[in-house]
Protein backbone atom coordinates (compact mmCIF):
# COMPACT_ATOMS: atom_id res chain seq x y z
CA UNK A 1 0.00 0.00 0.00
CA UNK A 2 1.04 3.56 -0.80
CA UNK A 3 1.45 4.96 2.35
CA UNK A 4 1.39 8.76 0.50
CA UNK A 5 -1.63 8.39 -1.01
CA UNK A 6 -5.05 8.71 0.66
CA UNK A 7 -7.44 6.13 -1.23
CA UNK A 8 -9.95 3.68 -0.37
CA UNK A 9 -7.55 1.96 1.25
CA UNK A 10 -6.85 4.11 3.83
CA UNK A 11 -10.57 6.08 3.51
CA UNK A 12 -14.02 4.57 2.90
CA UNK A 13 -14.76 7.78 1.00
CA UNK A 14 -18.21 6.15 -0.34
CA UNK A 15 -19.47 5.93 2.99
CA UNK A 16 -18.02 9.23 3.66
CA UNK A 17 -21.53 11.13 1.60
CA UNK A 18 -22.47 13.06 4.78
CA UNK A 19 -19.11 14.35 5.81
CA UNK A 20 -19.09 18.06 6.38
CA UNK A 21 -15.77 18.68 7.97
CA UNK A 22 -11.80 17.32 6.84
CA UNK A 23 -8.45 17.84 7.61
CA UNK A 24 -5.13 16.41 6.19
CA UNK A 25 -2.06 17.44 8.02
CA UNK A 26 0.09 14.61 6.69
CA UNK A 27 3.20 15.68 5.18
CA UNK A 28 3.78 14.90 1.37
CA UNK A 29 -0.09 13.06 1.32
CA UNK A 30 -1.92 12.95 -1.94
CA UNK A 31 -5.62 13.16 -2.16
CA UNK A 32 -7.09 12.13 -5.75
CA UNK A 33 -9.75 13.74 -7.27
CA UNK A 34 -11.86 11.08 -8.02
CA UNK A 35 -11.92 10.60 -3.91
CA UNK A 36 -12.91 14.10 -3.11
CA UNK A 37 -15.42 14.33 -5.77
CA UNK A 38 -17.36 11.56 -3.59
CA UNK A 39 -17.78 14.58 -0.40
CA UNK A 40 -20.50 15.83 -1.35
CA UNK A 41 -21.62 17.11 1.53
CA UNK A 42 -18.53 18.80 2.69
CA UNK A 43 -18.06 22.43 4.07
CA UNK A 44 -14.83 22.83 4.84
CA UNK A 45 -11.53 21.62 3.69
CA UNK A 46 -7.98 21.94 5.05
CA UNK A 47 -4.61 20.50 3.29
CA UNK A 48 -1.38 21.25 5.39
CA UNK A 49 1.63 19.77 4.02
CA UNK A 50 -0.19 17.81 1.02
CA UNK A 51 -2.04 18.26 -2.20
CA UNK A 52 -4.60 16.68 -4.67
CA UNK A 53 -3.55 15.00 -7.99
CA UNK A 54 -5.63 16.36 -10.79
CA UNK A 55 -6.03 13.70 -14.04
CA UNK A 56 -5.73 15.92 -17.26
CA UNK A 57 -7.74 13.85 -19.15
CA UNK A 58 -10.59 13.82 -16.43
CA UNK A 59 -10.27 16.59 -15.41
CA UNK A 60 -11.40 18.17 -18.78
CA UNK A 61 -13.96 15.72 -19.57
CA UNK A 62 -15.46 16.00 -16.23
CA UNK A 63 -15.52 19.70 -15.42
CA UNK A 64 -19.03 19.90 -14.52
CA UNK A 65 -18.58 18.24 -11.07
CA UNK A 66 -18.63 20.27 -7.68
CA UNK A 67 -18.08 20.09 -4.52
CA UNK A 68 -20.30 22.65 -1.71
CA UNK A 69 -17.09 23.44 0.40
CA UNK A 70 -17.44 27.26 2.00
CA UNK A 71 -14.41 27.41 3.77
CA UNK A 72 -10.63 25.99 2.08
CA UNK A 73 -7.25 26.38 4.26
CA UNK A 74 -4.15 25.24 2.31
CA UNK A 75 -0.93 25.49 4.22
CA UNK A 76 2.63 24.27 2.64
CA UNK A 77 0.72 23.15 -0.28
CA UNK A 78 3.18 20.29 -2.49
CA UNK A 79 2.01 20.70 -5.74
CA UNK A 80 2.12 23.29 -8.37
CA UNK A 81 -0.45 26.19 -8.90
CA UNK A 82 -2.16 24.71 -11.67
CA UNK A 83 -3.61 21.77 -9.38
CA UNK A 84 -4.28 24.51 -7.17
CA UNK A 85 -6.22 26.41 -9.51
CA UNK A 86 -8.23 23.24 -11.03
CA UNK A 87 -9.06 22.58 -7.18
CA UNK A 88 -10.72 26.03 -6.84
CA UNK A 89 -12.85 25.47 -9.67
CA UNK A 90 -14.68 22.87 -8.60
CA UNK A 91 -15.90 24.81 -5.50
CA UNK A 92 -18.54 27.87 -6.46
CA UNK A 93 -19.58 28.23 -2.82
CA UNK A 94 -16.36 28.67 -1.66
CA UNK A 95 -16.84 32.11 0.95
CA UNK A 96 -13.18 31.79 3.20
CA UNK A 97 -10.11 31.30 1.71
CA UNK A 98 -6.58 30.78 3.90
CA UNK A 99 -3.20 30.39 2.02
CA UNK A 100 -0.33 30.25 3.78
CA UNK A 101 3.78 29.44 3.72
CA UNK A 102 2.90 28.35 0.29
CA UNK A 103 6.51 29.25 -1.66
CA UNK A 104 6.13 27.02 -4.64
CA UNK A 105 3.12 29.89 -5.60
CA UNK A 106 5.21 32.54 -7.69
CA UNK A 107 1.88 34.76 -9.11
CA UNK A 108 -1.68 35.51 -8.71
CA UNK A 109 -4.22 37.06 -10.44
CA UNK A 110 -8.07 36.71 -10.89
CA UNK A 111 -9.19 35.60 -13.91
CA UNK A 112 -11.30 37.93 -15.88
CA UNK A 113 -15.23 37.40 -16.74
CA UNK A 114 -15.84 37.23 -20.26
CA UNK A 115 -18.17 39.51 -22.38
CA UNK A 116 -20.88 37.19 -22.38
CA UNK A 117 -22.02 37.63 -18.98
CA UNK A 118 -24.18 40.03 -20.24
CA UNK A 119 -26.24 38.10 -22.32
CA UNK A 120 -28.33 37.14 -19.24
CA UNK A 121 -29.77 40.05 -19.16
CA UNK A 122 -31.07 40.25 -22.39
CA UNK A 123 -33.33 36.70 -22.53
CA UNK A 124 -36.31 36.14 -21.53
CA UNK A 125 -37.22 34.92 -17.80
CA UNK A 126 -37.63 30.93 -19.01
CA UNK A 127 -34.28 31.23 -20.92
CA UNK A 128 -32.23 32.55 -17.85
CA UNK A 129 -30.91 29.69 -15.87
CA UNK A 130 -29.87 27.27 -18.68
CA UNK A 131 -27.82 30.07 -20.20
CA UNK A 132 -26.66 30.69 -16.94
CA UNK A 133 -25.29 27.10 -16.23
CA UNK A 134 -23.85 27.14 -19.94
CA UNK A 135 -21.84 30.42 -18.94
CA UNK A 136 -20.36 28.58 -16.10
CA UNK A 137 -19.21 26.07 -18.25
CA UNK A 138 -17.84 28.07 -20.28
CA UNK A 139 -15.73 30.21 -17.43
CA UNK A 140 -14.46 26.94 -16.41
CA UNK A 141 -12.92 25.80 -20.00
CA UNK A 142 -11.89 29.86 -20.17
CA UNK A 143 -10.10 29.01 -16.96
CA UNK A 144 -8.56 25.94 -17.43
CA UNK A 145 -6.95 27.38 -20.94
CA UNK A 146 -5.77 30.11 -19.30
CA UNK A 147 -3.56 28.26 -16.68
CA UNK A 148 -2.11 25.80 -19.71
CA UNK A 149 -0.98 28.72 -21.32
CA UNK A 150 1.07 30.14 -18.19
CA UNK A 151 5.21 28.66 -18.52
CA UNK A 152 4.82 29.13 -14.52
CA UNK A 153 3.84 26.25 -12.76
CA UNK A 154 3.87 28.54 -9.77
CA UNK A 155 0.84 30.63 -10.87
CA UNK A 156 -2.42 30.07 -9.08
CA UNK A 157 -5.50 31.88 -11.18
CA UNK A 158 -8.57 32.14 -9.56
CA UNK A 159 -11.72 31.60 -11.46
CA UNK A 160 -14.01 34.21 -12.12
CA UNK A 161 -16.96 32.57 -10.31
CA UNK A 162 -15.17 33.72 -6.79
CA UNK A 163 -15.87 37.07 -7.93
CA UNK A 164 -19.80 36.56 -6.59
CA UNK A 165 -18.51 34.03 -3.94
CA UNK A 166 -15.47 34.90 -1.93
CA UNK A 167 -15.99 37.39 0.95
CA UNK A 168 -12.38 36.97 3.27
CA UNK A 169 -9.04 36.18 2.05
CA UNK A 170 -6.08 35.72 3.93
CA UNK A 171 -2.67 35.48 2.26
CA UNK A 172 0.34 34.90 4.58
CA UNK A 173 3.71 33.81 4.30
CA UNK A 174 3.69 32.86 0.24
CA UNK A 175 7.53 34.84 0.19
CA UNK A 176 7.79 34.30 -3.51
CA UNK A 177 3.91 34.93 -4.60
CA UNK A 178 3.52 38.37 -6.87
CA UNK A 179 0.21 39.54 -7.44
CA UNK A 180 0.35 39.71 -11.42
CA UNK A 181 -2.59 40.92 -14.52
CA UNK A 182 -5.01 38.32 -15.62
CA UNK A 183 -3.74 35.80 -18.54
CA UNK A 184 -6.04 37.43 -20.60
CA UNK A 185 -6.11 41.09 -19.80
CA UNK A 186 -5.59 43.60 -22.94
CA UNK A 187 -2.84 45.37 -20.50
CA UNK A 188 -4.22 48.60 -21.86
CA UNK A 189 -7.38 49.57 -19.52
CA UNK A 190 -6.72 48.72 -15.64
CA UNK A 191 -10.20 47.43 -14.87
CA UNK A 192 -9.85 44.07 -13.58
CA UNK A 193 -6.37 44.04 -12.56
CA UNK A 194 -4.77 42.73 -9.02
CA UNK A 195 -7.91 41.53 -7.04
CA UNK A 196 -10.58 43.98 -8.24
CA UNK A 197 -12.29 41.78 -9.51
CA UNK A 198 -12.74 40.00 -6.15
CA UNK A 199 -16.25 42.34 -6.07
CA UNK A 200 -18.00 40.86 -3.15
CA UNK A 201 -14.90 40.16 -0.65
CA UNK A 202 -15.32 41.97 2.69
CA UNK A 203 -12.23 41.05 4.48
CA UNK A 204 -8.07 40.74 3.13
CA UNK A 205 -5.30 40.28 5.46
CA UNK A 206 -2.35 39.63 3.47
CA UNK A 207 0.82 39.18 5.44
CA UNK A 208 5.10 38.86 4.59
CA UNK A 209 4.68 38.07 1.00
CA UNK A 210 7.40 40.73 0.15
CA UNK A 211 7.31 40.58 -3.47
CA UNK A 212 3.29 40.33 -3.47
CA UNK A 213 3.24 44.22 -4.84
CA UNK A 214 6.32 44.37 -6.84
CA UNK A 215 4.66 44.87 -9.95
CA UNK A 216 2.03 47.33 -8.41
CA UNK A 217 1.78 50.58 -10.93
CA UNK A 218 1.07 53.56 -8.95
CA UNK A 219 -1.48 54.39 -11.57
CA UNK A 220 -3.97 51.86 -10.56
CA UNK A 221 -6.14 50.61 -7.77
CA UNK A 222 -5.15 46.66 -7.13
CA UNK A 223 -7.78 46.08 -4.70
CA UNK A 224 -11.62 45.65 -4.76
CA UNK A 225 -13.72 48.57 -3.32
CA UNK A 226 -15.89 46.33 -1.60
CA UNK A 227 -13.33 45.27 1.35
CA UNK A 228 -14.11 46.23 4.68
CA UNK A 229 -11.27 45.15 6.81
CA UNK A 230 -7.99 45.07 5.45
CA UNK A 231 -4.32 43.49 7.09
CA UNK A 232 -1.42 44.55 4.98
CA UNK A 233 1.60 43.71 6.86
CA UNK A 234 5.56 43.69 5.50
CA UNK A 235 4.67 43.28 1.54
CA UNK A 236 6.76 46.14 0.23
CA UNK A 237 9.45 45.60 -2.33
CA UNK A 238 10.08 48.66 -2.83
CA UNK A 239 11.16 52.04 -0.18
CA UNK A 240 8.75 54.42 0.79
CA UNK A 241 6.05 53.15 -0.44
CA UNK A 242 2.55 55.30 -0.55
CA UNK A 243 -1.03 54.93 -0.16
CA UNK A 244 -2.30 54.99 -3.37
CA UNK A 245 -3.80 51.48 -4.15
CA UNK A 246 -6.06 52.45 -1.28
CA UNK A 247 -7.87 55.39 -2.34
CA UNK A 248 -10.60 53.71 -3.99
CA UNK A 249 -11.41 51.95 -1.07
CA UNK A 250 -14.64 53.66 -0.17
CA UNK A 251 -16.10 51.50 2.10
CA UNK A 252 -13.11 50.25 4.36
CA UNK A 253 -13.81 49.99 7.98
CA UNK A 254 -10.37 49.19 9.21
CA UNK A 255 -7.27 49.51 8.11
CA UNK A 256 -4.44 47.10 9.56
CA UNK A 257 -0.31 48.24 7.99
CA UNK A 258 2.53 47.53 9.03
CA UNK A 259 5.72 48.09 6.80
CA UNK A 260 9.11 49.69 7.17
CA UNK A 261 9.19 52.53 4.43
CA UNK A 262 5.55 53.16 4.42
CA UNK A 263 4.19 56.94 4.21
CA UNK A 264 0.58 58.07 4.14
CA UNK A 265 0.40 60.38 1.44
CA UNK A 266 -1.89 59.18 -1.10
CA UNK A 267 -4.63 57.84 1.52
CA UNK A 268 -6.37 61.13 2.06
CA UNK A 269 -9.41 60.09 0.27
CA UNK A 270 -10.00 57.15 2.49
CA UNK A 271 -9.62 59.58 5.63
CA UNK A 272 -11.91 62.19 4.74
CA UNK A 273 -14.28 60.90 2.21
CA UNK A 274 -14.27 56.90 2.96
CA UNK A 275 -15.69 55.17 5.96
CA UNK A 276 -12.46 54.28 7.79
CA UNK A 277 -12.79 54.95 11.82
CA UNK A 278 -10.01 52.06 12.74
CA UNK A 279 -6.56 52.73 11.70
CA UNK A 280 -3.71 50.32 12.97
CA UNK A 281 -0.10 51.55 12.13
CA UNK A 282 2.92 49.51 13.51
CA UNK A 283 6.23 49.25 12.68
CA UNK A 284 6.31 52.60 9.97
CA UNK A 285 8.38 55.37 11.38
CA UNK A 286 7.51 57.47 8.22
CA UNK A 287 3.96 57.29 7.98
CA UNK A 288 2.89 60.38 9.61
CA UNK A 289 5.75 62.15 8.35
CA UNK A 290 3.49 61.75 4.92
CA UNK A 291 0.87 64.16 6.16
CA UNK A 292 3.71 66.98 5.71
CA UNK A 293 2.27 68.56 2.47
CA UNK A 294 -1.90 68.51 3.99
CA UNK A 295 -0.38 70.22 6.82
CA UNK A 296 0.70 73.75 4.77
CA UNK A 297 -2.40 74.11 3.76
CA UNK A 298 -3.89 77.28 4.52
CA UNK A 299 -6.27 77.51 7.87
CA UNK A 300 -9.78 77.65 6.45
CA UNK A 301 -8.61 74.66 4.18
CA UNK A 302 -8.09 72.99 7.32
CA UNK A 303 -10.86 73.40 8.99
CA UNK A 304 -12.72 72.00 6.58
CA UNK A 305 -10.33 69.00 6.20
CA UNK A 306 -10.69 68.50 10.21
CA UNK A 307 -14.74 68.32 9.81
CA UNK A 308 -14.50 65.45 7.41
CA UNK A 309 -12.43 63.22 9.35
CA UNK A 310 -14.27 60.32 10.97
CA UNK A 311 -11.17 58.36 12.03
CA UNK A 312 -12.37 56.95 15.96
CA UNK A 313 -10.00 54.61 16.97
CA UNK A 314 -5.78 54.64 16.24
CA UNK A 315 -3.62 51.85 16.98
CA UNK A 316 0.49 53.02 16.67
CA UNK A 317 3.68 52.27 18.44
CA UNK A 318 4.86 55.43 16.91
CA UNK A 319 4.21 58.47 19.60
CA UNK A 320 6.68 60.88 18.32
CA UNK A 321 5.33 60.56 14.88
CA UNK A 322 1.76 60.88 16.03
CA UNK A 323 1.96 63.50 18.91
CA UNK A 324 2.30 66.84 16.82
CA UNK A 325 0.02 69.82 17.08
CA UNK A 326 -1.13 70.05 13.39
CA UNK A 327 -2.08 65.94 13.08
CA UNK A 328 -3.61 66.40 16.76
CA UNK A 329 -5.54 69.59 15.91
CA UNK A 330 -6.89 67.89 12.95
CA UNK A 331 -7.82 64.20 14.82
CA UNK A 332 -9.20 66.37 17.73
CA UNK A 333 -12.84 65.80 17.57
CA UNK A 334 -13.32 62.74 15.67
CA UNK A 335 -10.66 60.58 17.16
CA UNK A 336 -12.22 59.07 20.40
CA UNK A 337 -9.73 55.75 21.42
CA UNK A 338 -5.86 55.53 21.31
CA UNK A 339 -3.85 52.25 21.79
CA UNK A 340 0.15 53.30 21.76
CA UNK A 341 1.63 49.78 21.74
CA UNK A 342 5.21 47.93 21.57
CA UNK A 343 6.97 51.16 21.78
CA UNK A 344 10.91 49.96 22.96
CA UNK A 345 12.18 53.32 22.55
CA UNK A 346 10.17 56.41 24.24
CA UNK A 347 11.30 56.78 28.14
CA UNK A 348 9.39 60.73 28.62
CA UNK A 349 7.12 62.75 27.06
CA UNK A 350 8.31 66.02 25.63
CA UNK A 351 6.33 69.43 26.73
CA UNK A 352 5.28 69.43 22.85
CA UNK A 353 3.73 65.73 22.34
CA UNK A 354 1.84 66.46 26.24
CA UNK A 355 0.80 69.92 24.57
CA UNK A 356 -0.70 68.05 21.18
CA UNK A 357 -2.25 64.58 23.30
CA UNK A 358 -4.33 67.57 25.18
CA UNK A 359 -5.53 68.37 21.88
CA UNK A 360 -7.68 65.18 22.02
CA UNK A 361 -10.67 66.69 23.08
CA UNK A 362 -12.93 63.93 22.39
CA UNK A 363 -10.36 61.02 23.79
CA UNK A 364 -12.74 58.89 25.72
CA UNK A 365 -10.11 55.94 25.91
CA UNK A 366 -6.05 55.88 26.15
CA UNK A 367 -3.44 52.86 26.62
CA UNK A 368 0.08 52.53 26.67
CA UNK A 369 0.60 48.83 26.50
CA UNK A 370 4.18 47.12 26.02
CA UNK A 371 6.16 50.74 26.25
CA UNK A 372 9.14 49.01 27.76
CA UNK A 373 11.31 52.25 28.58
CA UNK A 374 8.62 54.70 29.25
CA UNK A 375 9.29 55.54 33.17
CA UNK A 376 5.79 58.44 33.38
CA UNK A 377 2.97 59.10 31.70
CA UNK A 378 2.00 62.59 30.45
CA UNK A 379 1.45 65.53 32.57
CA UNK A 380 -2.05 67.05 31.78
CA UNK A 381 -4.33 64.24 31.40
CA UNK A 382 -6.48 66.22 33.72
CA UNK A 383 -7.47 68.26 30.53
CA UNK A 384 -8.65 65.27 28.36
CA UNK A 385 -12.51 66.14 29.62
CA UNK A 386 -14.32 63.69 28.25
CA UNK A 387 -11.72 60.38 29.12
CA UNK A 388 -13.59 57.44 30.39
CA UNK A 389 -10.67 54.72 30.31
CA UNK A 390 -7.38 54.38 30.75
CA UNK A 391 -5.48 51.51 30.36
CA UNK A 392 -1.52 50.45 31.49
CA UNK A 393 -0.61 47.11 30.50
CA UNK A 394 2.78 45.30 30.67
CA UNK A 395 4.84 48.72 31.07
CA UNK A 396 8.18 47.64 33.57
CA UNK A 397 9.68 50.90 33.68
CA UNK A 398 6.76 53.61 35.02
CA UNK A 399 7.48 54.20 38.76
CA UNK A 400 4.30 56.34 39.37
CA UNK A 401 1.37 57.75 37.65
CA UNK A 402 0.90 61.37 37.85
CA UNK A 403 0.10 63.43 41.22
CA UNK A 404 -3.27 64.43 40.51
CA UNK A 405 -3.63 64.48 36.83
CA UNK A 406 -6.44 62.12 36.30
CA UNK A 407 -9.71 63.87 34.50
CA UNK A 408 -12.72 63.44 36.79
CA UNK A 409 -14.62 62.18 33.67
CA UNK A 410 -12.89 58.87 34.07
CA UNK A 411 -14.71 55.69 35.02
CA UNK A 412 -11.89 52.77 34.84
CA UNK A 413 -9.03 52.25 35.61
CA UNK A 414 -6.50 49.70 34.89
CA UNK A 415 -2.75 49.24 35.81
CA UNK A 416 -0.86 45.75 34.93
CA UNK A 417 2.47 44.17 35.17
CA UNK A 418 3.90 47.24 35.79
CA UNK A 419 6.76 46.17 37.80
CA UNK A 420 8.60 49.49 39.34
CA UNK A 421 4.97 51.46 39.97
CA UNK A 422 5.32 52.29 43.57
CA UNK A 423 2.11 54.24 44.26
CA UNK A 424 -1.41 55.30 42.77
CA UNK A 425 -1.96 58.73 42.14
CA UNK A 426 -2.62 61.12 44.75
CA UNK A 427 -6.38 62.60 44.54
CA UNK A 428 -7.74 59.37 43.87
CA UNK A 429 -10.61 59.03 46.13
CA UNK A 430 -11.50 62.80 44.16
CA UNK A 431 -12.29 60.61 40.82
CA UNK A 432 -16.38 60.37 41.44
CA UNK A 433 -17.23 58.66 38.71
CA UNK A 434 -14.66 55.88 39.03
CA UNK A 435 -16.83 52.75 38.86
CA UNK A 436 -13.79 50.08 38.35
CA UNK A 437 -10.58 49.83 39.48
CA UNK A 438 -7.87 46.60 38.35
CA UNK A 439 -4.35 46.58 39.56
CA UNK A 440 -2.48 43.36 38.45
CA UNK A 441 1.15 42.21 38.77
CA UNK A 442 2.45 45.07 40.39
CA UNK A 443 4.16 43.88 43.48
CA UNK A 444 6.24 47.35 44.34
CA UNK A 445 2.74 49.03 45.46
CA UNK A 446 3.00 49.44 49.26
CA UNK A 447 0.36 51.65 50.30
CA UNK A 448 -3.08 53.09 48.55
CA UNK A 449 -3.02 56.52 47.63
CA UNK A 450 -3.39 59.03 50.91
CA UNK A 451 -7.67 59.85 50.85
CA UNK A 452 -7.95 56.38 49.99
CA UNK A 453 -10.85 54.91 47.13
CA UNK A 454 -13.77 56.73 45.80
CA UNK A 455 -16.97 56.13 47.09
CA UNK A 456 -18.40 55.60 43.61
CA UNK A 457 -16.50 52.03 43.09
CA UNK A 458 -18.55 49.38 41.88
CA UNK A 459 -15.36 46.35 41.30
CA UNK A 460 -12.31 46.08 42.76
CA UNK A 461 -10.27 43.40 40.96
CA UNK A 462 -6.94 41.61 41.69
CA UNK A 463 -6.09 44.54 44.15
CA UNK A 464 -4.26 42.69 46.40
CA UNK A 465 -1.52 40.88 44.34
CA UNK A 466 -0.74 37.64 42.54
CA UNK A 467 0.74 34.08 43.56
CA UNK A 468 4.03 34.35 42.95
CA UNK A 469 4.38 37.79 44.05
CA UNK A 470 5.57 39.09 47.13
CA UNK A 471 2.78 40.58 49.49
CA UNK A 472 3.54 43.93 47.69
CA UNK A 473 1.28 46.44 49.81
CA UNK A 474 -1.48 44.02 51.64
CA UNK A 475 0.43 43.88 54.90
CA UNK A 476 0.60 47.20 54.71
CA UNK A 477 -3.21 48.27 54.50
CA UNK A 478 -4.71 44.77 54.88
CA UNK A 479 -5.61 45.49 58.46
CA UNK A 480 -4.92 49.50 59.12
CA UNK A 481 -6.18 50.97 55.56
CA UNK A 482 -9.01 48.58 54.86
CA UNK A 483 -10.42 48.56 58.03
CA UNK A 484 -11.03 52.69 58.30
CA UNK A 485 -14.52 54.23 58.18
CA UNK A 486 -13.67 55.58 54.98
CA UNK A 487 -12.61 52.34 53.62
CA UNK A 488 -15.97 50.87 54.46
CA UNK A 489 -17.89 53.63 53.05
CA UNK A 490 -15.87 53.74 50.06
CA UNK A 491 -16.86 49.91 49.18
CA UNK A 492 -20.36 49.34 49.99
CA UNK A 493 -22.01 49.03 45.98
CA UNK A 494 -21.78 46.01 43.82
CA UNK A 495 -17.66 45.35 44.97
CA UNK A 496 -15.74 42.26 43.47
CA UNK A 497 -12.77 41.49 45.57
CA UNK A 498 -10.32 38.58 43.64
CA UNK A 499 -7.88 37.49 46.38
CA UNK A 500 -5.13 36.11 44.79
CA UNK A 501 -2.62 35.91 47.49
CA UNK A 502 -2.10 32.40 49.33
CA UNK A 503 -0.73 33.87 52.35
CA UNK A 504 -2.76 35.93 53.84
CA UNK A 505 -3.08 35.54 57.58
CA UNK A 506 -6.15 34.51 59.54
CA UNK A 507 -6.85 38.05 61.01
CA UNK A 508 -6.81 39.77 57.27
CA UNK A 509 -10.06 37.09 56.71
CA UNK A 510 -11.58 38.23 59.99
CA UNK A 511 -11.91 41.83 58.91
CA UNK A 512 -12.74 41.65 54.93
CA UNK A 513 -16.30 41.03 55.62
CA UNK A 514 -15.97 44.20 57.69
CA UNK A 515 -14.53 46.09 54.81
CA UNK A 516 -16.86 45.90 52.16
CA UNK A 517 -20.24 44.51 51.23
CA UNK A 518 -19.11 42.06 48.61
CA UNK A 519 -21.00 39.76 46.06
CA UNK A 520 -18.96 37.33 46.05
CA UNK A 521 -14.38 36.86 47.24
CA UNK A 522 -12.60 34.37 45.70
CA UNK A 523 -9.58 32.90 47.19
CA UNK A 524 -6.75 31.36 45.54
CA UNK A 525 -5.85 30.39 48.60
CA UNK A 526 -8.19 27.76 49.30
CA UNK A 527 -9.45 27.55 45.75
CA UNK A 528 -12.88 28.45 46.49
CA UNK A 529 -15.45 30.79 46.76
CA UNK A 530 -15.67 31.84 50.45
CA UNK A 531 -18.56 34.75 50.57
Amino acid sequence: MDTNCLDEKVLAFHNLTQLQSLEITCSSLVLDERHLRMLTSLKSLTIDGSSITFNPLESRSDIKWHLSVERLCISKWRSIGKDLTQLLCHLPKLSYLDIKYCDELTGLCVAVEQHQTTVVMELEDNQQQEVAEDQSEEEEMVTQQSVDQQDEDGLLLFPAHLSDSLRELLIMQCCELILVPPPLHNGHDHEGWGLQALRSLERLHISYCSKFLSTYNTSTSCFPPSLQYFDIWYCWSTKGCKMEFLSNLSSLTTLYIAGDDLTCEGMWPLLTHGQLHTLIVYDAPKFFAGLDPILGLQEPQLVLLKRSFKLQELHTDDMSGFLVKPICSLLSSSLTHILFLDNDVAERFTEEQEEALQLLTSLQYLEFSGCEKLQCLPVGLHRLTNLKRLDIWDCPSIQSLPKGSLPSSLEELQVNDCKKLQCLPEGLHRLTNLKRLQIWKCPSIQSLPKGGLPSTLEKLHNLFGNKGHRLGFVHSFSLVELSKPSMHRSCHTKVEAIIKNPRLDRKFWEVLPLMMSTDYIWSYRNGCQIY
